[in-house]
């Protein structure tokens, strides 16, 4: 997919919450910092790996977006946009997820915010996240955020 026809949406956009900022992540300190939040969500995660496989992802249209505290990365979500059939683009959330003890305290559900305004000012007719079905917290956060549940996901190894 050509990601040069699409804007880079939280490039330099930085919104100002208390004591915090969300923007995009770009360097490799933070996605180090990204990595690490990550783990929260993926325990195997191999973080040396994640950040040299910066430029393959950001390449083929993978963003990561952050909240930072006090110069911290506490909260990341990461998403790619992708045409559709049916919805012109569709904007789906690959990841989520926020350092422990930085949890309940409503970070993710301004990255959900952030990321429904960079759906919209992209033209993307639908916002779509899965969720292994074991964790039904993330459930009923996407619930609570305005998220339907819409179906079922397979999954096949491959290679």
């Amino acid at each position: 997919m050509n990601t040069d026809a699409l804007e880079k949406p939280s490039e330099s956009r930085k919104i100002q919450m208390q004591n915090s900022v969300i923007a995009e992540l770009h360097s490799d300190q933070d996605w180090l910092a990204a990595a690490t939040v990550l783990r929260v969500l993926r325990p195997q995660l191999d973080i040396d790996s994640f950040v040299k496989d910066r430029a393959r992802l950001t390449s083929e249209g993978y963003r990561l977006i952050g909240i930072k505290v006090n110069d911290e990365v506490v909260a990341i979500a990461s998403y790619i946009i992708t045409p559709h059939s049916s919805y012109f683009r569709e904007l789906q959330i690959h990841d989520m997820a926020t350092l422990e003890e930085h949890q309940s305290m409503g970070y993710g559900s301004k990255l959900l915010t952030e990321i429904d305004r960079i759906a919209s000012e992209q033209q993307c007719g639908r916002c779509f996240v899965q969720s292994r079905a074991e964790r039904h917290s993330a459930h009923e956060f996407y619930r609570k955020n305005g998220y339907q549940d819409y179906s079922l996901g397979f999954i096949k190894k491959v290679g």
